[in-house]
């Protein structure tokens, strides 16, 4: 406002660090994280200089919302604040649990770089009717440069007989070309432990979710994924996991499989490191995900 205060210019300069690049002098001392940027602000009140330099474009992104945080109003003007940041995320993967358009700009605004959505047993009785959500939603996680986690109930797949297998299979292929970057098994139906016919089948239920799972792994590594499929069993209540299901599944998962624990309580247990050595000592997993309804 003119009237106000006076003019305020505000020139950005945007790169993407390349080492071979002459004018990018300054190293970042983790250039090998992706995430990583430097942001650089300075000037005075009429002009105001702010350089963002990216190890990816993900890390110039991260660094524009730096320089909006940086940014506020102040008696009726807008003030940016001088500053030298050096920054870059420590865990890889910070989902937020919502592929929704409101969501995933927030995820953007505090550096999260993913989305989840949950592929419902609803949604898979009539997939053509889901098809256009679903494709939406990985073309907002996309147009954001997010990662898209899809967590596939397994539902009533748990019978044990071969088209319920390839089905399943195929439904997550079907994931993976339509923009999924990861992909996860939710095995939570805990009705299927009284199965009769996957008893018979696979000598016990938790066999059937070792026998999917890999069924589901190997199909992706042919189609072309390359992530770890994540493994969500129905036996983890926040605080230990069952016995039975230890022993049966106790350094049987396969080499790109990720055990994906959740809470099943609000806000479930503090995660530490005595925590999380116990659950790989006792399963032999060497990646662990966490999903929880309260950010710990």
């Amino acid at each position: 406002n003119p009237e106000k205060a006076s003019p305020t210019s505000l020139f950005i300069r945007l790169s993407i660090r390349d080492k071979r690049s002459k004018d990018l002098a300054d190293d970042h001392p983790h250039a090998e994280n992706l995430e990583g940027y430097m942001l650089r602000v300075s000037g005075r009140t009429s002009s105001v200089q702010a350089e963002v330099i990216g190890n990816s474009l993900k890390g110039v992104q991260h660094g524009l919302q730096s320089l909006r945080q940086l940014t506020i109003k102040w008696n009726d003007k807008v003030v940016i604040r001088e500053a030298e940041l050096v920054d870059w995320p420590d865990l890889p993967f910070r989902l937020i649990k919502r592929p929704f358009s409101y969501w995933l700009d927030e995820a953007v605004k505090y550096k999260m770089n993913g989305g989840t959505a949950q592929l419902s047993r609803s949604m898979e009785t009539d997939l053509e009717q889901a098809k256009p959500r679903m494709e939406k939603w990985a073309k907002d996680h996309k147009d954001r440069l997010l990662h898209l986690l899809g967590m596939v109930s397994m539902g009533n797949l748990y019978k044990g007989d071969s088209a319920s297998i390839e089905r399943s299979a195929g439904l997550f292929e079907w994931l993976y070309k339509l923009g999924y970057t990861h992909l996860a098994v939710m095995n939570d139906d805990k009705l299927a432990l009284a199965d009769a016919e996957a008893i018979k089948r696979f000598g016990g239920y938790y066999e059937t979710q070792l026998h999917y799972l890999r069924a589901i792994d190997k199909g992706l590594r042919k189609s072309g994924y390359q992530n770890r499929l994540a493994f969500m069993p129905n036996v983890y209540h926040g605080e230990e996991l069952d016995e039975h299901w230890i022993q049966v599944v106790k350094g049987k998962l396969p080499k790109g499989v990720s055990l994906f624990l959740a809470g099943d309580h609000v806000p479930g247990v503090p995660v530490n490191e005595e925590h999380l050595s116990t659950l790989r000592d006792q399963i032999m997993a060497k990646h662990l995900w966490y999903y929880t309804n309260w950010p710990q």
